[in-house]
């Protein structure tokens, strides 16, 4: 005897990237308009996924590391006041690139202690000039850009946590 089978077309994806928690509450208007995993997509306010762009050789990593790299967008705008930067994470150093243009390089703590294990699955979410990294093995690093030239990475202190199971 045949079974049937069901096809699901998703709709959306307005809500991103699901938390593993939330596997399999499907009474939440989260759970129909997210994806368990998104990689190198951009996610309209309106839930349609496009591709993001391929990236372009700008310069070798110290030691032909190898990197992570994040985008980090300060503004959006038209090409003369867009402030779109490259950061490339490789173990103990961070170079920040702006229009193909090495502006600044950060190598002291806390980004020195970063290795390369946990530089490729630490997570990240940026705001408007500061970014925040997270990894289980490493207190939270704020980088906040100042200048296109000077930026600070620092520990994030965090207090008032909430904790729970």
């Amino acid at each position: 005897m045949a079974r049937a089978k069901a096809s699901i077309t998703q709709q959306s994806f307005k809500s991103g990237v699901i938390d593993p928690e939330v596997f399999g509450n499907t009474g939440t208007d989260v759970y129909a308009t997210s994806a368990a995993e998104l990689d190198n997509v951009y996610v309209s306010p309106n839930g349609s996924v496009t591709r993001r762009e391929g990236l372009e050789y700008i310069a070798a990593t110290t030691n032909n590391e190898v990197a992570r790299i994040l985008r980090f967008e300060f503004s959006e705008g038209d090409a003369t006041t867009e402030q779109v930067y490259l950061l490339v994470f490789t173990p103990g150093e961070l170079k920040i690139y702006r229009s193909d243009t090495l502006q600044a390089t950060i190598t002291a703590s806390p980004i020195s202690s970063l290795t390369a294990s946990q530089l490729q699955v630490m997570r990240f979410a940026q705001k408007d000039d500061t970014i925040i990294l997270v990894h289980p093995e490493f207190s939270p690093i704020k980088i906040n850009r100042i200048t296109d030239t000077n930026w600070q990475a620092a520990t994030l202190s965090l207090t008032n946590i909430p904790y729970y199971a």
